[in-house]
């Protein structure tokens, strides 16, 4: 369903849909770049599949557009500033 998708988003863990139900229902959530929460947990994703080029773009976008958020300091930190 929806909402254990969502948490699992929200908690960085990769996802793996069945069906389109979900990207029907919230796929603006789910897809939202103008969400720092959403671009950090896919960064992490990323970063924990060893692929660090993709996940050190999507921290600097973090970093970039959102630096006011706390999830900025977080992404340096994980790009090792």
């Amino acid at each position: 369903g929806l909402r254990p998708t969502m948490n699992a988003i929200r908690a960085g863990k990769a996802i793996a849909l069945a069906n389109k139900e979900t990207l029907v229902v919230a796929g603006e959530l789910i897809n939202d770049d103008r969400n720092p929460q959403i671009i950090f947990n896919m960064a992490m994703i990323y970063k924990k599949k060893g692929e660090e080029e993709t996940s050190d773009q999507l921290f600097g976008q973090v970093i970039m557009n959102f630096d006011d958020e706390e999830l900025a300091a977080k992404a340096k930190e994980e790009r090792g500033y």
